[in-house]
């Protein structure tokens, strides 16, 4: 009784688990953000109370499930790009007609002299 409860404390006092993929270090693109399951203190060996090996790193099969598309970075470059595009579109008729209004403006002055 008195193994299993300290065996219980030391497991509660390390925060590291042991990853059964591989680890990945460093971070994500542009675009991308990390993946709130797979990244965390993960523990390189099987020895779960090394704390020499105990790394903030990415523990997944392969390097792509590590970042996840960041759906808030997408949608504000597409809101971006949208009112861009809008606004060039206004500016471009407002310049339009204001043109148009001129060149009435002085054709009908040219047809009076």
């Amino acid at each position: 009784m008195q193994a299993l409860l300290l065996g219980a404390c030391i497991s509660a006092a390390h925060a590291c688990e042991v990853c059964q993929h591989k680890l990945f270090a460093g971070g994500c693109p542009v675009g991308r953000r990390k993946t709130r399951e797979r990244w965390g203190d993960w523990v390189v060996t099987d020895d779960a109370f090394d704390d020499g090996d105990c790394e903030k790193t990415c523990c997944a099969a392969t390097e792509k499930s590590c970042c996840e598309t960041d759906l808030n970075f997408v949608a504000g470059v597409a809101g971006g790009s949208f009112v861009l595009i809008a606004i060039c579109v206004v500016v471009c008729c407002v310049e339009c007609r204001r043109r148009r209004a001129l060149g009435r403006v002085v054709r009908k002055t040219r047809e009076v002299v």
